[in-house]
Parts: structure tokens; sequence; C-alpha cells
């Protein structure tokens, strides 16, 4: 991670260039060369009207390399430059700095009258402004004209309308300075004036609005016109300095710049169906308003017992309205540390005891002189001075026989002083010949070697506790040979149609990693119409009598010198040849992958007495690409991302049983498919824990994560979560320290062997505990019986430690057999008026452990035997906690009968507390209606008895 002295670096040839619509400038687009650092976050934009542009107008995340500014006024000289900022909040210097202008027309009329034979000569230099260009270097073209006669010369514009003009031709006029930037203009010329009266502005228009607001006004209402409605009455409007202006219709939308405030102006107009016009002034006043000062950005920060330090704030604090010298300054929630504060230098000193470690949450917030405010938080991590690291004591060696595995149960070799060993993170070292896979939720290792491999190696095992303390040990992987089987690969068909017998060299089909081919012995038995002879090079011969014929299975042994052997089964046909589907001619297919192709195989299929459609086909060998044939095209498709090549063996039947055999070679040539980053929701931890997720959560590797080369995570500015990148397993795992809270945020950048890159922007949330709120603590019919119920975070399986004393003593003895994110539990046989500690433990579906903070509750009186809900209603239970029998004696009989003397339930409960489900002995649901309870000691002698009324 780059600290703030490792500034990155821009890069060059930041150049401008016009975005056009309808041929006029409406933005200008800024272009630059990529920045070389690789952790590169986004690129900042500044802009002003004089040289040494510092005021920030907007900013592009990493890769664009591209801005359009379309808030820009023509006839204004602008200058851009800009700053690479990295993940780390880290920005470079400026870059070289850019200007730009855009011409401006003005004070064209936009509409004309010109009777026939009438000249206009127009200096075209009076009506143009370019800060940055001569006049006499701008280029104007005029068009739209049709009977009008135009041409420019020498800055003069001359256009003539001939005899007999009757009519209206709009001209456009554009002036293009050599940077490629256009203003237009638009004129109607007509030949007469038109019949009927223009339409009027009664009034300027006038919009009054505070700063970073937006005004719509109705133009209508400013205008009369006694022969037009007014919905056929049109309006434009010039664009004005420091705001946008847009018409809707009839409606005006007025939107300033950001934090701009004082007057502006623009020109609108409007315009009758016939084209009579009226002009008016329009006037903006925007009011200050006093805004927010911003705090940001503040540093997490890791310091030591004793330890003093001092933190420049300045750096982290703006306003658009005041300095930040104008600035007050307010810090608290901290208890451990102490702050001093030096106004005139902004700068914070800090300083740490000598005997407390844990995370404060100190709250900064600055004040500007109109009292508004603004606030962030410094996280600040106190270490202590000695470290308890996990231990591996009495790792054991690693033993299994080849092709096969062993677990080890890794709790059982680690301790750790601050932290369960379920919250411990495992991982190997990559190794050559041994893969560890690790499984997080169990700590379980499972030790497997490449395959066919045996020796004697070491593996480096690590382990890390949420706060970064890392522990590691050589263990030793032993694999014992074990003898592998030799293996048979597919064999062609043997075709004897046109011969009684035929050689195949069987090593051609044979492997085996432990032997050499020449050490194997093969074998057949129980052919019925094939003789098979194999001598002892492996080949085969396969005859039959030349008065047979007929298609048979002919199985195929091979065995090694320690009797491990394989089997498979060749087909060996003879028919007559003359009636058998022919194939031929079917050239290799050559294909790049995520393609597919199809071949016309009615030229390489004949069969004298059947048709093609006649013939079934059958495909063998091919497990990576599927062959079917539709009509007469055999189609190849292979599966999506893979790429090889396959031997398919082919088989065309005729309806009489008889085959023709053929073989298709297929090449599917590897083609680099781009990783893509995904979106990744807020990741959601507990403190004092780990996450190990899989890479493909955040990067979409259609070639496999074998593909990356490089898988790189950066974190954006200072933090505390730390993180392992397991390039063997292909996963990433983030560790929460105890006692932090807060969110950070990351950069996962990964780039393949092609060198194509992706990345991905997530968030990660840290809870101070997994329980969500408080724990409600209820009594249940007497004051020594609780019942507490809470909400989680997560998903996990909690219990509660409970006692007289902080070190508790007692545990909840109910286990929830779920992950849930609602609890219940309830405790029993409490002390009366006694305070109780209790914490609530949580285990994730990761199998690591969190603990909430110690809490107390007092208990009251005992209050005797108590039953409730009563009545019990069903549709209120939404949990299933049946009906409550309190405050009984430890050794009791339940009894319930219905109305008639019947008993729906016997239970022996050794209490103080009982909850029944409301089911019989056979345990189904007990009816709606009115029952009896009776509660007997252990010597049957009733204690009470009472009614309980169920609705359903």
């Amino acid at each position: 991670m780059k600290n703030r002295n490792m500034i990155p670096r821009m890069g060059g040839l930041l150049i401008l260039l016009p975005m056009l619509i309808w041929a006029q400038t409406t933005s200008i687009e800024l272009q630059w060369n990529a920045g070389p650092d690789s952790d590169l976050y986004l690129y900042r934009i500044f802009r002003s009207t004089t040289p040494g542009a510092t005021s920030q107008i907007d900013s592009v995340q990493v890769p664009a390399t591209t801005f359009k500014d379309a808030t820009f006024q023509k006839g204004v000289l602008y200058y851009y430059r800009l700053k690479a900022v990295d993940f780390s909040l880290n920005a470079s210097g400026y870059s070289d700095e850019v200007s730009a202008a855009v011409p401006a027309i003005s004070g064209l009329s936009t509409q004309e009258i010109w009777p026939p034979d009438t000249t206009v000569r127009i200096t075209l230099a009076d009506h143009v402004y370019d800060p940055d260009d001569a006049d006499n270097t701008l280029t104007w073209n005029i068009t739209g004209n049709n009977q009008i006669a135009v041409s420019v010369a020498s800055g003069v514009a001359t256009l003539t309308t001939p005899s007999g003009w009757a009519g209206q031709e709009t001209l456009t006029f554009a002036v293009n300075d050599d940077q490629g930037f256009t203003d237009v203009h638009k004129m109607l010329v007509k030949s007469t004036t038109p019949a009927g009266e223009a339409p009027r502005f009664t009034s300027p228009v006038t919009s009054s609005l505070n700063e970073d607001a937006t005004d719509k006004i109705t133009l209508t209402d400013y205008v009369t016109d006694a022969d037009t409605p007014s919905d056929q009455l049109s309006f434009s409007v010039t664009q004005a300095a420091h705001a946008t202006l847009t018409i809707n219709a009839n409606e005006l939308t007025i939107r300033p710049d950001n934090n701009w405030n004082g007057q502006t102006s623009a020109t609108l107009t409007v315009t009758d169906d016939v084209g009579l016009t009226d002009e008016t002034s329009l006037t903006i006043n925007v009011s200050a308003v006093n805004d927010v000062p911003v705090i940001n950005g503040l540093p997490g920060m890791s310091l030591g017992q004793d330890t003093t330090v001092t933190v420049d704030l300045g750096s982290y604090a703006s306003d658009v309205d005041n300095n930040v010298s104008e600035l007050s300054w307010n810090f608290s929630n901290y208890s451990h540390l102490t702050l001093s504060f030096d106004d005139a230098a902004d700068r914070l000193t800090l300083g740490t005891p000598a005997d407390w470690e844990g995370f404060e949450y100190v709250v900064v917030k600055v004040t500007d002189p109109g009292g508004l405010s603004g606030q962030d938080t410094l996280v600040v991590r106190v270490l202590a001075q000695g470290v308890n690291p996990p231990r591996i004591e009495n790792f054991p060696a690693v033993r299994f026989n080849e092709d096969d595995r062993q677990t080890v149960n890794l709790n059982n070799y680690v301790s750790d002083d601050d932290d369960p060993v379920q919250n411990l993170y495992w991982y190997a070292a990559a190794h050559d010949d041994i893969d560890v896979t690790i499984d997080h939720g169990s700590n379980t290792a499972f030790y497997t070697a490449s395959a066919n491999w045996n020796g004697t190696t070491t593996v480096r095992m690590y382990v890390r506790d949420p706060n970064g303390n890392v522990d590691s040990v050589d263990a030793s992987v032993t694999v014992d040979a074990v003898n592998d089987a030799p293996l048979f690969s597919a064999i062609p068909a043997v075709n004897l149609s046109e011969q009684i017998s035929r050689t195949v060299n069987l090593i051609n089909y044979t492997s085996d990693v432990d032997n050499d081919v020449t050490e194997l012995n093969w074998s057949t038995d129980n052919n019925k119409n094939v003789a098979v002879s194999i001598e002892s090079n492996g080949v085969a011969t396969f005859s039959v009598d030349s008065s047979y014929h007929g298609e048979e299975q002919v199985t195929l042994y091979v065995q090694d010198a320690g009797g491990a052997r394989d089997t498979t089964s060749v087909t060996v046909i003879r028919q007559n040849q003359a009636l058998a589907p022919g194939i031929s001619g079917l050239s290799d297919v050559v294909m790049d992958e995520d393609n597919q192709t199809s071949l016309d195989v009615s030229s390489h299929v004949n069969d004298a007495d059947n048709s093609l459609e006649e013939l079934t086909w059958h495909f063998s060998n091919n497990e990576h690409i599927s062959a079917t044939v539709s009509g007469d095209t055999l189609n190849l498709i292979p599966e999506a991302d893979w790429f090889g090549v396959e031997d398919i063996y082919i088989e065309v039947r005729d309806p009489d049983d008889n085959v023709g055999f053929d073989t298709l070679t297929v090449t599917v040539n590897g083609v680099n498919d781009a990783p893509k980053g995904l979106s990744v929701p807020e990741i959601t931890m507990t403190g004092n824990s780990f996450e190990t997720l899989p890479l493909e959560n955040f990067i979409n590797e259609p070639d496999g994560p074998q593909d990356l080369t490089d898988i790189e995570v950066i974190r954006s500015g200072d933090g505390f979560i730390g993180y392992f990148v397991d390039r063997n397993a292909y996963t990433l795992t983030f560790f929460t320290p105890s006692g932090y809270y807060g969110r950070e945020t990351f950069l996962l950048k990964v780039t393949d062997k092609a060198g194509l890159q992706a990345s991905t922007v997530f968030t990660i949330a840290v809870v101070a505990q997994n329980i969500a709120g408080a724990v409600q603590v209820a009594y249940l019919g007497t004051g020594t019986i609780v019942n507490m119920s809470w909400t989680s975070v997560r998903p996990s399986k909690d219990y509660i430690e409970y006692g007289t004393r902080v070190a508790y003593g007692y545990k909840t003895d109910e286990q929830e057999n779920d992950y849930s994110t609602t609890h219940t539990h309830q405790i029993s046989g409490l002390q009366e008026e006694t305070t109780y500690h209790f914490r609530i433990v949580s285990q994730n579906e990761a199998g690591q452990l969190s603990y909430t903070q110690d809490s107390t509750f007092t208990t009251g009186l005992s209050s005797g035997v108590n039953v409730f809900p009563l009545p019990y209603r069903v549709s209120a239970d939404l949990n299933g906690q049946g009906i409550f029998f309190s405050g009984i004696p430890l050794q009791t009989e339940i009894i319930i009968y219905n109305l008639i003397g019947e008993p729906v339930f016997r239970k022996e409960v050794y209490g103080p507390l009982y909850k029944w489900p409301v089911q019989n002995n056979n345990g189904q649901a007990v009816s709606s209606g009115t029952y009896i309870y009776h509660i007997k000691d252990k010597d049957g002698k009733k204690i009470t008895s009472g009614k309980v009324v169920i609705i359903r």
C-alpha cells in the first residue's frame, strides 16, 4: 500500500477535442494518456478562466482517459489540467495545462425581410468573438440556401435574393476555429412581412433563486399575441454565463453552476406560427447560500502504547465559502487518548496510554462562521507492546497412499491466548507436488498429491489470527507408492469386410504410469466368432472365417507385473462391404475456441441401396465436442471455453445393420477470453473474524483462474482490515481485528496471461458484534425464569453464557439447530433477587465465534406455578413456543385432560420451566377447546390444577 509520500504519476499528452451535435460544439472533450501506476483510482479535472487552474469541476475513475465538459460558455477561454489519484488517495502533481475557447456568434438577427433583387453584405468579424483566435483565422460557412445566392470572401458574406423571390429560407451561419470548435446561428429570411400581429413580451424576465437551486419559468405568462394561440408559440434562449438554460415547450429551466452566485443574463426570443418574433432580456440573480464544510478521508492510525504523534488535519477539510483557517474544530468520543489541537496550524497531537490497547473512534467536527458543521471519524488503534500470536504445537506427520488423501483437524494443533481456535485462518505455501485444501468452516486440511506422485517432502503451513499475527511450521508429507493399473484408450472398430484378418498394435492404445508398455501383458477371452491372437509385443491379430458375417464385441485385457489390469472392448465387424455405407474424404477440422462449425456430409457418405435420410449416425470418443447430424449436415459444437484435440469415431449404419466407419480429428484452438469485473454487494463482517471468498465472486475469468498471472488487492486510504490472496486456492480472505468497526473500500485488479486486465471495487462493512440492537429480557411468569430474544446481523447459532460473576460458569443447554438471524432462549433455576452477568456467543456459518460485551439482568421473587399465555392462540405464536409452565418443582408430572376426563398429554418434567408444544403424546396437534391441567409432585400428590383454552 502506498503511503502519503509515494505520489502517483500522470500520463502525458493532454489534448482537447470538440464534440458536435448538428455541427455545433456541445462539449469539449479532454483526452490524455493513462498514468503508469498500477493502483490508480481516478483523475481529478480542474478548470478556470485564468492560467493555473485549481478549481475541480469533476473526476473520472480509471480506466477512463477522457472527460466531456458540457458546462462551458462560448466566447470564454478555459484552462484545463488534471491530477492522478491512487487508491490510497495520494494525488500526483498537475498535468501540463491546455486551453481552449469556442467561438461565439452574436449580433446577427434571427429573422430578416429581404424583398426580391436585394443584396445584403454582412461583415462577419463584427458578429463573432473568439478569445484565442484572430478573426482572420476563423472559417465561416453559410448553408440552407436554395434560391438566395451566398458567397463569403475576405470576411464579408454577400447574400442576394433573386428576382421573383417569394417565400422564405432558413440560413445557417457556422464559424469554425482551427481546433474544430464551432458555433452556429440560424436566420430566417422572408420575402415579405407576414400578415398578422407579432407576439410581444410584456416585460423582461427575471429569475431569483438560491445558490445550487433550480428555477422553472412558464414563458407564455410573459407573452401576448392577438392572433396566435399560446401553444403555437415557440421559444429560444441564448446561453448565459455560469448557468445552463433549457427550454421544453414553453417552460424554461435555469440551473446555475454548482456553488456559483451572482448575476448573469441571456436573451429570450418568441416566434409565432408565421415567423414573427420578439425578444426580451432574461436576468438571473443567484443568492449566496452558506455551504456545509466538508471533512473526509481522515486516516486510520495504528499506534503503539505510550506514543505521541501529530496529524495535519487541514488537508482533510474544505469549504467552498470559507478558508480552512476560518473553521473551528471540536473533538469528542474518546476516553483513553490525550488530544491537543493547534488551531493556528490545524494540527492535532495525539497521545496513547501506556496500559491500554484497543480502538478509539474520535469524532472530528468542523464548523464554519455561519454555524454549519461537518464531521468525520478518526479511527485510532492502540497496539500492545507485546503480541500473543497463535502457536502451532505437535503438528503431525502426514502420510497417505498415492492417489489418495489425508485429513488433519488443524484446531487440534494450535493454541492462542487471545482468540478461539475457530477464528484462526490456516493456509499452505505453494508446492509443486502436494495440494492442501482447507475447509475454513471446520479448519480441516485435506492433503492430496499430484496424480501418480509419491515420495517424502515438506509443506509450509501457516496460521494467522484476525490481528495479523502469524505462526508457521514445516509439515512432513509422505506419499506411499501404489501400483497403478495400466489404462486402455478407446480402440476404433476393426472392419474385416474386405479381409478376414487384421492387426492392431495395442501399445498405441495403452498407457501405464508405473511400467514401460513393453512390460505389459495383453489377453482376451470368450470370443465367439472372432479369433484373437496377441503377441508379446502387443500386436493383436483379429481374424474370422470367410463365411462369417456379423458384428461382435471383443473383450481385451491388459495387466502389469503387479497384477493390476484394465479392460476394454472393441467392435469387430464383417459385412458385405458393397452394401455397407461408405465414409470418405472427411478433412480434419480446425476452429477457434467458443466457435462451432458444420460439414456437408452428403458428398462424403455413399450407400448403394439407401438414401442419406435412412442412415443412422453414432459418435464416440468425443468428450468435449457435441456431434449431431441433421439432414445432410454434421454439426460440431465444442463446450464453452474448451480447447484441445479430439478424435471422434464415426459409425454410419443402414437399416440392415451394415456399418461404415471413419475417424474425424477436430482441433479447437485456445482463444484468450478477457476477464471481467463483477458487481460485488457490500460484504458484512464482525470484528475479530475472517471471511474467505472465492475469486469468482469478484471476477469472471472464462479461461479459468489459472489463466491469471497477477491478482492484486489495493485498499482505498488507510485501514485496519487485513487481507490475504491465496493464489493456489484462488480465494481472498479478509481479517478484522478485535474491537474494530467501520467501512473500507478495496480495488481488486487481475491480469491474465495475455496482459488483459479487469478490476472491481467493493466495500467491507465491519460491525462491532453479530448482535443487532439490544437483547430483550422478559420474565416468564416468575422472577427467577427469564426469556431472552435478539436478532443477529448474519445467520448464526447462538447460546448464552451467564453467572453471578463475569467469569460466567453456566451456559444455556438448548442447542440451536439452524443458522438464523432470530434467537430466543430461556434461563431457569435462577436465584431470587440476584444480579447475573451474561454475554451472547455466536457461531457463524464458517464456524467462527464472536462475543457480545458483558451485560447484566436482575431476577425477582419466585411466584409459584404460572401457566401462560391463556388463552393460547396459534395465530399469535409465530415462533411455535407453545404454552409455558413456569415455577414448577424440579420433579413433577404434567397431565392434560379433555373435558370428558380423557388424558390428552402426560409427561414427567424436571422443572422449573417446561414448554408444552400443544401436541398429544403421539405428536399430533391438540384441537381447539378447553382442557384441564394437573401438576403432581414426585409422590403423585397434586400441586395445582387449572384450565387452558386453545384457539386455532
